[in-house]
């Protein structure tokens, strides 16, 4: 959590990203997709493409429980997803399909 500065500076997801492109061998030319329940995580895959242009973002909103209890609080918050950069709104990150990712990708 504390490997780079804060959310919305993308530092510390690139970090993630290229620990994890060593580890695993895999080419960096490969989408990053980036599941989030706040806004400051959609504004941190902004940023990422705005640094680093020549890679494909994927920003999915996940909402969170207690967004969920009331349908006008998940309406608003869905929004605020959405503004901040999330391509999409989930309820759960098990609701990200090969299928959902096709079509946003």
């Amino acid at each position: 959590m504390e490997d780079g500065p804060g959310k919305p500076d993308p530092t510390g997801l690139m970090v993630a990203v290229q620990k994890v492109e060593a580890q695993q061998s895999i080419q960096n030319a490969l989408p990053v997709i980036y599941a989030g329940d706040t806004a400051a995580d959609m504004k941190t895959v902004v940023a990422a493409k705005a640094q680093f242009p020549n890679r494909q973002w994927l920003a999915i909103g996940i909402l969170p429980p207690h967004a969920q209890k009331d349908e006008a609080y998940k309406a608003d918050y869905s929004a605020k997803l959405k503004a901040a950069g999330a391509q999409t709104v989930l309820k759960s990150v098990r609701h990200i399909t090969e299928d959902l990712l096709s079509s946003l990708l």
